[in-house]
């Protein structure tokens, strides 16, 4: 074989990889650039030299390939003109003395060419009595699939040939210029001969994200990684399950005990939709295929509500109401998705086609992509939609490895736009079911950051608590969480003595419709305040990477302090009279997410100070649970709802006006004069736990319900429950006064309204899993 020397394009932008800032090449596979693989591929076939062509991405090629050790020189393409102009520059940059015989190959830095392949078109150039071969994929039919950019000419030709292709390129009016209009004039409008590979693996590339997935899994197949058998425990015939099910002392009862805490009710409850579920997968699969169940409770945050996304505790707590899912692997990428709920319609989706159609750049830049906002807009928000979510967010992150796709039936009893989490089970047992279909590594924590992420994709930009809540509660325990890193702080037992109950307020609330603006609002109004106190205190600025951290021990400043330094933070203000305070700021991204509000008002001072309160609030409530100290854990939950409460009502139930709490100058002054008075009583209530704050996320019949409950006896306190603009509100109470709270919402609340009652007796059950049982030896 003669001589040869490669050039490789590494210059392009990898736009149809839908990457702002990555190229291609630099992607990694197996913990190698793609770029290293090509050059590696072109080596074992005895090319030793090479020129890389770079462009526009050349600092990021240029550190891929810092780990490759082989001769390597380097061209430049100043403007982005194609492939044919980026070959013209390597050529330029050859030295002069190289042999004029010399064979040079082209190939996109992003495709892999297989050994028999040079050789192969080695022999077809010397055969074609041609100067510029190229090649093809081919279907098995012989038809053409894809010019694959690989081209074989000799330096001399080129050369002698440059000043009439320098001229082309000057004197062409196209954009770019591709290497078949450069092979068309040196072989003088001749057909330019095509090498015909019929076989993808001998010259696997990409060119977008699905394309990319199908190399990967090329690669690990072809270095021996093997495709994983699920777990025996999780997956069993679908007649196994059934029959275990209804066998007093199986494996599967016994797990089942545990996971629900022993309540005979509760399991009797769970094992009627479970069955519901095999049933729907015998009639459709058949009862010999293999599935997994998964289970996934919602979940109540007792403590911390809206600061999750900024830094702060939540303090979560299972319930024993559920999404149900039984699922099959697949062999493809297609995802099939059915529910018994009727209301939800059937729904299927490839997550090739999935990723191919959305940008592959980091995952901010997806979800806040102008493509994915077009499809949340023309098509809305539906069940499958969390989802998809969820497979486009772990292929993301398992880029790697190509995910099974799965067949899906789902259930469940969690009530829905109720405040208590019934789209983020959703979220999280889908993970679990993708986990375990693809027995991916991956530890718990990471689980709940890539489900708060994926989240995003239908639009909302909440934090991760939620989904702690449904993957990491307890039986009979209470959990806080800390988030930016994510870690679990502290485990305490619910007091057996009391009970929490989840009132529901008929209301809806649908994070997918108008609710979205307002809540996108708020998370605003925290980013910009976040932002301005930077601005403000630029001395503080290195230590606050999260609202969170502005706080007295952080910054080392007294209370009187504090409340001196947010009293310049507005009020109020303007999407204009913010962008005038933050002049060097781009606040596109904060106005993007919702609609500006009727008033056109953002209430930052209200919103952050609500926040750092609830922080604070947040991070001593299992304390007082666990010391038994539920006065002050009920005094936390009524502060607490003040914060997003909106109206107020005498003792007669009667509407006295709309409720705003005074975080004026002056109030904020008469804290520091209450924390200065050595009144222990005025210091007491000026403590920032103690301040409600106004994030004003209830409605007027949630704060009726509210006032209700704390006037029954044995309430310790009550409080808003989820995100708010509808849903449930929880309280606190003794045992024994779970009648009188019955009567007293029915009485005063659901009667008069039409409403039928809906009162959740909730207790603390497994976080969200497979439900893995091995049989016993006697069944």
């Amino acid at each position: 074989m003669e001589k040869i020397h490669s050039i490789v394009l590494a210059a392009g932008l990898s736009t149809r990889m839908g990457s702002s800032h990555t190229n291609k090449v630099c992607l990694e596979i197996l913990k190698k650039p793609v770029i290293c693989r090509a050059i590696e591929a072109l080596q074992s076939a005895a090319i030793n030299t090479c020129t890389v062509v770079l462009g526009g991405s050349a600092d990021k090629v240029l550190n891929a390939l810092s780990g490759y050790t082989g001769h390597v020189s380097f061209a430049f393409q100043r403007n982005q003109r194609g492939p044919a102009d980026a070959f013209i520059c390597a050529v330029k940059s050859l030295p002069a003395a190289m042999d004029q015989q010399t064979l040079l190959l082209v190939t996109p830095g992003h495709r892999i060419v297989a050994p028999q392949v040079v050789e192969k078109l080695s022999e077809f150039y010397l055969a074609s009595q041609q100067k510029m071969v190229g090649t093809e994929l081919v279907e098995a039919d012989g038809c053409r699939k894809q010019d694959l950019s690989i081209c074989m000419v000799r330096l001399q030709d080129i050369a002698e040939a440059l000043p009439e292709l320098e001229k082309w390129l000057q004197n062409g009016q196209q954009k770019e210029f591709a290497l078949s209009d450069l092979a068309a004039i040196l072989n003088g409008n001749a057909p330019t001969p095509m090498l015909k590979i019929s076989d993808f693996a001998e010259v696997p590339g990409f060119n977008n994200p699905e394309e990319f997935l199908e190399v990967a899994e090329l690669l690990r197949r072809r270095q021996g990684v093997q495709d994983s058998e699920v777990a025996d425990s999780e997956y069993h015939a679908v007649s196994r399950w059934q029959r275990d099910l209804s066998c007093e002392g199986s494996a599967l009862l016994e797990a089942l005990n545990l996971l629900y805490g022993g309540d005979a009710e509760l399991i009797a409850r769970q094992k009627q939709h479970i069955q519901a579920l095999l049933t729907a997968a015998a009639n459709v699969w058949g009862e010999d295929e293999f599935v997994t169940v998964i289970r996934s409770p919602g979940r109540v945050n007792v403590m911390g509500r809206h600061v999750d996304h900024q830094g702060g505790n939540c303090n979560l707590m299972t319930i024993g109401y559920e999404t149900l899912m039984v699922a099959r692997r697949r062999q493809d990428d297609k995802v099939t998705l059915a529910n018994l709920n009727l209301e939800f319609a059937p729904a299927e989706f490839s997550i090739g086609e999935l990723v191919r159609d959305l940008p592959w750049d980091d995952w901010q830049t997806l979800v806040g992509s102008a493509k994915l906002a077009k499809l949340l807009k023309q098509y809305g928000v539906n069940w499958s939609d969390y989802i998809k979510a969820v497979f486009l967010r772990f292929q993301k992150h398992f880029y790697n490895h190509k995910l099974h796709g799965m067949d899906m039936i789902v259930s469940g009893n969690v009530p829905m736009a109720a405040g208590l989490s019934s789209s983020s089970t959703l979220v999280v047992g889908a993970a679990e079911a993708v986990v375990g279909a693809n027995r991916l590594d991956l530890e718990s924590d990471k689980l709940v950051t890539l489900c708060g992420e994926g989240e995003w994709f239908v639009g909302t930009r909440g934090g991760a608590a939620d989904h702690a809540a449904v993957k990491l509660g307890e039986c009979n325990k209470v959990v806080k969480v800390g988030f930016f890193d994510f870690k679990v702080e502290k485990m305490v037992y619910f007091p057996p003595e009391y009970a929490l109950i989840v009132a529901d307020s008929g209301i809806k609330a649908r994070k997918s419709s108008n609710a979205k603006d307002q809540f996108n609002h708020r998370v605003s109004c925290y980013r910009i305040g976040l932002l301005l106190l930077k601005k403000f205190y630029p001395q503080y600025a290195d230590r606050l990477h999260h609202l969170r951290d502005f706080n007295c021990s952080n910054l080392g400043i007294p209370l009187d302090w504090f409340y001196k330094l947010l009293s310049k933070l507005p009020e109020n203000a303007t999407r204009s009279e913010l962008e005038a305070m933050l002049p060097g700021e781009d606040l596109s991204v904060y106005w993007n997410n919702h609609a500006e509000p009727e008033d056109k008002l953002y209430f930052i001072r209200s919103v952050v100070l609500y926040g750092l309160a609830e922080c604070a609030r947040s991070a001593r409530y299992v304390e007082c649970l666990e010391a038994g100290n539920m006065d002050e854990v009920g005094t936390m939950m009524n502060i607490s709802h003040d914060g997003d409460r909106v109206m107020s009502y005498d003792d007669s139930g009667n509407e006295v006006g709309q409720y705003c709490f005074d975080c004026s100058d002056a109030a904020l002054a008469r804290l520091i004069d209450d924390l200065h008075s050595g009144d222990p009583a005025r210091i007491a209530a000026a403590q920032l736990w103690r301040q409600p704050g106004g994030y004003r996320c209830s409605l007027p019949e949630i704060d009726r319900m509210k006032d209700l409950a704390c006037g029954v006896p044995g309430v310790v306190g009550a409080q808003l429950a989820g995100a708010g603009l509808g849903g449930c509100m929880m309280v606190m109470l003794r045992r024994e006064s779970i009648g009188d709270l019955s009567r007293v919402l029915n009485e005063k609340y659901y009667a008069p309204r039409g409403i039928e009652p809906r009162l959740l007796l909730c207790r603390p059950i497994a976080g969200a899993g497979p439900i893995r049982f091995c049989a016993k030896k006697t069944e």
